[in-house]
């Protein structure tokens, strides 16, 4: 029901999140690692933003407007 709606939408915002703090999104696959995957997980999504996540965003043209830069 209501957690396989929310499935899609927290793999998004988690991915983001990962983006912002300059980690790829494919550290979610560490949600996968038995026992300590989702801990390890949450400690990165608390990593501070840095203007360095900003080249996850190269390939959409609505954020070209937006970078600190200009570049």
């Amino acid at each position: 029901g209501v957690s396989a709606a929310m499935f899609l939408p927290t793999l998004a915002v988690t991915s983001r999140r990962l983006h912002d703090a300059n980690f790829s999104g494919g550290m979610l696959f560490l949600s996968l690692v038995p026992g300590v995957g989702h801990l390890v997980l949450t400690i990165l999504c608390l990593f501070p933003s840095t203007p360095a996540g900003a080249r996850f965003d190269a390939g959409f043209p609505a954020y070209q407007a937006y970078r600190p830069g200009g570049y």
